[in-house]
């Protein structure tokens, strides 16, 4: 140390085989190229994905979606988080810990963990996500130095939806992202505009039980019209927030827009069963015809009336 200018320190990293705990050891022969692409390679003007979210004429909505990335490594959660920060909204955790409860608070649509991490692990951490109600809708991606049929098969058993092996191109992990919240919202227009049912476009079995139970719960208040969402939420056992952005996240619609889409399906059961439209309204939970006519309307784009025409015309010609 000189006084006035600075000291300078010589340290010794140790990296004999046998210095290291036999589960964070790979076979992987990775060299010092790969090494230094995988941390600083930026993604080249030519190589950078088409951020404008358009697929066979499907656009992106201006809101921008949410990933949490975990990573214990300062230096890569800076670098993914540079990487998606222009298109999505980018939230931290730093180990599985702080990355529970972050998605518990926030449900991401996203979440991008690696899976040695202190705390707790890529592996437990996917694991709790996907046994909680709550965010066991939330596509995961997990990130491993490791490779072979056993990491793959550990992280398809702890529930990750997709792995990634290091090293890997920025962009690799971009499209995939970009992949999965464009073939969600692919399966929501789908839903919404009625050609699939919303058991159908779940992935797992949490999320159809889930579904299944909210459907029972509002068909079995389906005339009262005094019938709330904290009546729902209470019933459900799951917090008003948590509810909001799950329905959002599997079906593209908020907790009222989902009631009335429920509703609006069973009058149109009751409707070719011979209810008139104000029987049917007020059988449903509406507080009036007018009401009921105008949220038709909007969904399905006629009156009720014109609707139930449109419907025995197609019956006849097939």
């Amino acid at each position: 140390s000189t006084p006035g200018k600075g000291s300078r320190f010589d340290v010794t990293l140790g990296v004999d085989k046998s210095l290291f705990p036999a589960d964070i050891l790979t076979d992987r022969k990775v060299d010092s190229i790969d090494i230094r692409e995988y941390k600083f390679m930026a993604v080249k003007p030519e190589d950078k994905p088409d951020t404008d979210m358009k697929d066979s004429g499907h656009t992106q909505t201006a809101v921008k979606r949410t990933i949490l990335i975990v990573e214990d490594e300062s230096e890569l959660l800076g670098f993914y988080t540079e990487l998606f920060g222009k298109e999505f909204n980018v939230l931290q955790a730093h180990n599985g810990k702080e990355g529970l409860e972050i998605a518990l608070k926030a449900i991401p649509d996203v979440i991008i963990s690696d899976v040695m991490m202190p705390e707790m692990d890529g592996y437990e951490l996917t694991s709790r996500l996907k046994s909680h109600v709550a965010t066991s809708h939330i596509q995961i991606i997990l990130l491993t130095a490791k490779s072979g049929d056993e990491v793959q098969i550990e992280s398809y058993k702890a529930g990750a939806d997709f792995y990634l092996e290091k090293p890997f191109h920025p962009t690799a992990l971009y499209e995939q992202v970009r992949n999965i919240i464009q073939s969600r919202e692919k399966l929501i227009h789908r839903y919404m505009a009625g050609q699939v049912e919303a058991a159908e476009i779940v992935s797992n079995d949490l999320d159809a039980k889930f579904l299944a139970r909210i459907d029972s719960i509002i068909k079995k208040n389906l005339s009262n019209d005094k019938f709330s969402i904290n009546d729902l939420t209470s019933d459900a056992g799951i917090s008003r927030t948590q509810l909001h952005m799950k329905l959002k996240g599997i079906v593209g619609m908020s907790t009222t827009e989902y009631i009335n889409d429920i509703r609006l399906k069973e009058a149109i059961v009751l409707m070719q069963g011979g209810y008139r439209v104000s029987e049917a309204a007020y059988s449903t939970g509406f507080s009036s015809p007018n009401y009921f006519s105008r949220l038709f309307r909007k969904k399905f784009g006629m009156s009720p009336v014109s609707y139930l025409e449109d419907l025995k015309r197609q019956a006849k010609s097939g």
